[in-house]
């Protein structure tokens, strides 16, 4: 088979390829690509039957038949993503035509809500763990049943969490996962968003990171995320100088917590419409916003921000429908009902924007009063009512900018993830080829001898290199993270650490460090800071529980805020001297058995360190889920300098003279770079211990309770004389002495976590340096393999031998024209 054809796709400019010659090119590559396998398997058996390479085509075949069906029906994924009450699942709406998404109340948005075309309707509720809402798949609903049943989903889900709340259960309810098909607005209507020919798009409706406060449903949110482009929405209303600060540190939280990705995301300014004659011109608002959130955010350039209505654009084109410009599909009560809303919540937007043109705001006005009187309105001046409203809402800039986006980044959305394992596998059988190739064109027995004698003795030096090499980075590593662990934390001590680590090339590792300070910060000023308060300043439950809530599930916010209660409520009468909170209560001299007073305040304080415990460990976990990306990045840049020096140790021993005619270095080299996947935190690595029983001793009069390793610093009761009345007493820390044990555990958990995560990098690295090893063996059994076969070929039909290689010649060379191709339109570039 001849490439020339292919190379010559393969070298024009693809960045500049239409999104529609992609895909096709894309399928046409994979086809090509997967004939030349099948070709390979069906015409050369002997090739095929080393276990080696045969493994490699089997491999090849289940990614190349996923990256098929992928490529079949590509979609390009939109999430909706922003902070609190930025009117996202409004936006969801909007672009779809239709009421779907659930936007009545303020704690209604919760779960993945995927919303796909097709021209039947189809509901899928999964049945996910712990769920006790309705489950199943329904067909052929109407919109309002779609909506109604969304909404009855999401309300048992927070009924779900605040009844685990008063039952003071600490198990996690996992959100709901929820697939929705029916006809969608941008595929109806192509010209919105120039799809290519054959993709598909879907638009998520993701929940508030106030709405999600476990680590379970965080992970979930950011699978998805990280396979999207994402729409952030802002609140305009939070953007004046006061709020403004609070707004970007919720934005920065978004955009890490979920991992989104800053090269594929618009800013969406929402509630525009609100605007008062005292606001700055909102062309200086957004400029300064582009700054801030580039300042914030990191970005190497300032980003995209829209203005946007979202409220307008979804009356209007619900009223409408998800029907092209030909005609609408929305029945007339429904039309009557979204033009009225529009009217009347976006009266502000509609008068500001027919200002100074009377023959429109007449037109307007007496369409307002047609709805008014109930009368019908028609298709033609819902049509111009829709084509003004976006125009004015910023719905036009909106699709214009999806568009580009579409055109700009389907190469590296769609193409490349459908993709990539092909790649990667193709280039495992092009260098395995290669080996057989070469072997296939020794002419002599005598070099056929000299090839095995070589691989024979380089495979216990290859062995005992891989070894040597591994041992010692692990050892380099491991010394590292042990000095970070046991430092005194001073940034003279850090600083040393660092520079230590700079001149190793390990990249990212001052990030690491501060990424595990900036948690145990995070603990004290969001949960220690705000409970040392309330006790101290005798602050109710709610305001409390309402600052918890933002950082940590509401069940343990209420548990905690009335921990807090209970234990003012049992101290009330104590003294304070010193660090100590003692509480007197008189007593009968004999009396052994604590008093009801002292015991009700006991439980309560012991029951509010647990409750700050929980509070802890579970706001540790979320951060170290949210932010699992720092130490992820650390630990792939030791993993990639570890992967060089093993292919380096390798490669000098197999490169020691030109003896290596097989090709085994290429073929190890590509195995170990394509098996070292990035590294990803496991869901269980940050499982923290739970609280250990408290046991109770007695020594004299005194009852001490002792908990190892715990925040917990101590308390006691016992009988004292005050001149002659006795009195039994309770002693336990001041509220500040309190905030200082719990600041202590909280460092002390910092350790822990050196340690957790020196664990997790070593054991990576244990696995990565067994499977070189692997590797290396296969490479070369596959090549004695091919040479004591090629010793036959030689004595029985030579000839033949050589013509078969120049034939897999051809078709490697022709499987790596493939690979390139692939490559390029999957990066949208022809580097």
């Amino acid at each position: 088979m001849s490439s020339s054809t292919l190379s010559d796709g393969a070298h024009h400019r693809l960045d500049s390829m239409d999104p529609s010659v992609a895909l096709q090119t894309a399928r046409d590559s994979l086809f090509d690509l997967g004939n030349l396998t099948a070709g390979i398997v069906n015409e050369y058996h002997d090739v095929v039957s080393n276990s080696v390479l045969l493994e490699k085509l089997e491999n090849f075949q289940v990614v190349y038949e996923e990256a098929n069906a992928r490529l079949r029906k590509p979609s390009f994924r939109i999430a909706t993503i922003g902070t609190t009450s930025s009117g996202k699942s409004t936006i969801v709406n909007a672009l779809i035509g239709r009421k779907i998404a659930p936007i009545e109340a303020q704690e209604m948005s919760a779960g993945i809500l995927r919303i796909r075309h097709g021209e039947r309707s189809k509901l899928v509720i999964h049945n996910t763990e712990g769920a006790t809402w309705e489950c199943g798949t329904w067909e052929d609903l109407r919109d309002e049943e779609i909506y109604s049943r969304l909404k009855l989903t999401m309300e048992a889900y927070h009924q779900e969490r605040r009844k685990k709340r008063k039952k003071e259960d600490k198990a996690e309810v996992v959100i709901p996962q929820i697939d929705v098909e029916c006809p969608l607005l941008p595929v109806r209507a192509s010209s919105l968003l120039n799809l290519p020919e054959g993709l598909q798009v879907e638009i998520y409706d993701l929940p508030g990171l106030n709405s999600v406060q476990d680590r379970t449903s965080l992970r979930i949110i950011q699978e998805h995320v990280s396979k999207c482009f994402s729409l952030v929405a802002l609140d305009y209303s939070q953007t004046d100088w006061q709020r403004r600060e609070a707004l970007l540190r919720e934005l920065k939280d978004v955009v890490e917590f979920l991992r989104g990705q800053t090269s594929l995301m618009i800013f969406l300014l929402n509630r525009v419409d609100m605007r008062n004659q005292t606001d700055n011109p909102l062309e200086q608002k957004v400029e300064e916003l582009r700054e801030e959130i580039k300042e914030i955010l990191d970005l190497p350039e300032l980003p995209f921000i829209i203005p946007l209505s979202a409220k307008a654009l979804f009356y209007a084109q619900c009223a409408w429908g998800a029907n092209s410009s030909e005609g609408s599909d929305v029945d007339p009560s429904t039309k009557q009902w979204m033009l009225s809303a529009l009217f009347e919540d976006c009266a502000n937007l509609i008068k500001a924007s027919t200002r100074g043109d009377r023959e429109l705001k007449s037109w307007i006005a007496d369409l307002e009063n047609k709805v008014e009187e109930g009368q019908a309105i028609s298709d033609n001046d819902t049509r111009l009512l829709l084509g003004y409203i976006r125009e004015w809402s910023g719905g036009n800039l909106l699709w214009r900018a999806l568009r580009e986006r579409i055109q700009a980044d389907t190469a590296r959305v769609v193409i490349l993830p459908a993709v990539l394992q092909v790649i990667n596998s193709a280039r495992e059988i092009s260098s395995a080829l290669d080996v057989i190739i070469n072997t296939r064109q020794i002419q002599t027995l005598e070099e056929v001898d000299r090839q095995r004698k070589y691989i024979q003795e380089k495979q216990e030096q290859c062995k005992e290199a891989i070894n040597q090499v591994a041992q010692s980075f692990i050892d380099d590593i491991t010394g590292l993270l042990n000095q970070v662990a046991s430092a005194s934390g001073t940034p003279e001590s850090l600083s040393k650490i660092e520079e230590e680590a700079r001149k190793k090339g390990w990249q990212g590792f001052p990030d690491f460090i501060d990424f595990v300070d900036e948690q145990v910060k995070d603990l004290i000023n969001k949960i220690i800071a705000p409970v040392r308060d309330a006790l101290k300043q005798e602050i109710g439950v709610y305001p409390l529980e309402d600052s918890l809530k933002e950082v940590i599930p509401a069940h343990i916010a209420n548990l905690v805020a009335r921990s807090c209660d209970m234990t003012l409520r049992t101290l009330r009468d104590c003294e304070c001297q010193g660090d100590s909170l003692i509480l007197r209560v008189p007593v009968e001299e004999k009396t052994k058995k604590p008093h009801e007073k002292i015991e009700r305040a006991e439980r309560a304080v012991l029951a509010l360190y647990q409750s700050v415990r929980d509070a802890l460990e579970h706001r540790a976990e979320f951060l170290l889920q949210a932010k699992a990306q720092t130490f992820e990045r650390f630990a792939n840049s030791l993993i990639s300098q570890l992967i060089a020096n093993l292919i380096g140790a390798v490669e000098e021993i197999l490169t020691v003279s030109e003896e290596d005619k097989l090709g085994i270095q290429e073929l190890i080299q590509t195995g170990v770079k394509l098996r070292s996947e990035p590294l990803r935190l496991t869901q269980d690595v940050f499982l923290f211990n739970k609280r250990a029983k408290i046991e109770t001793t007695k020594k004299d009069k005194t009852t001490i309770v002792e908990e190892p390793r715990s925040c917990f610093g101590g308390k006691e009761y016992k009988i004292a004389k005050v001149g002659t009345e006795f009195y039994q007493q309770l002693i336990v820390p001041s509220f500040d002495k309190m905030a200082e044990e719990w600041s202590s555990g909280a460092d002390a958990g910092k350790r822990k976590l050196w340690q957790v995560l020196k664990e997790w990098i070593i054991g990576y690295m244990e696995e990565l340096r067994e499977a070189t090893q692997k590797l290396v063996r296969k490479a070369l059994d596959l090549s004695m393999g091919e040479l004591d076969e090629q010793r036959r070929r030689i004595e029985e039909n030579f000839n033949q031998a050589v013509a078969i290689a120049e034939d897999l010649e051809n078709r490697k060379n022709a499987i790596e024209s493939f690979v390139q191709s692939l490559s390029c339109l999957g990066s949208g570039n022809d580097e």
